[in-house]
């Protein structure tokens, strides 16, 4: 009976709390990250993603590539963040072509709305919102803006 419970506290901490979480190549600021079940983040390299002090990611998120994310950052269910893109060429088969990579970089005290999609070379500066569905597909630098659209563009001032 001892050896069940034990193996059911086993199983409740590994599964419940962090069911299908997957962290690869990611250096955290802080000890008070919380991240959702079904979320993946990986980087390239041992210094590819670097996460912020306070940190919240929502479930089912895919953060890949070369990612700098600031302090205080909240981040909505089923979102991406993918710094990789396939190289594509006129009479080339796709597949083959390779892959390039662009940093992503997301400032302080910024909240992605669930859905979004960062696509590589985005900037999202400090004190910024992307509304939910929102594809950010290139670099943006005035602070305190909200950035909604596909593509994302700034439509308020807050």
């Amino acid at each position: 009976m001892v050896l069940l419970k034990k193996l059911f506290e086993f199983l409740k901490n590994k599964f419940l709390y962090g069911f299908f979480v997957k962290l690869v190549n990611v250096n955290f600021l802080d000890e008070n990250a919380s991240i959702e079940t079904g979320t993946r983040i990986i980087g390239r390299n041992s210094s590819s993603i670097v996460i912020g002090y306070n940190f919240y990611c929502n479930c089912y998120c895919h953060i890949f590539g070369d990612v700098v994310i600031g302090n205080d950052v909240m981040i909505g269910p089923k979102t991406i963040i993918w710094s990789r893109n396939h190289k594509f060429h006129r009479g080339e088969i796709f597949n083959t072509t390779g892959h390039e990579n662009k940093d992503i970089y997301i400032g302080n005290n910024v909240w992605i709305g669930a859905g979004c999609i960062i696509l590589p070379g985005a900037r999202i500066p400090d004190n910024c919102v992307v509304a939910a569905g929102s594809i950010v597909t290139k670099a943006f630098y005035d602070e305190h803006v909200v950035l909604a659209g596909n593509p994302a563009k700034e439509i308020k001032r807050i």
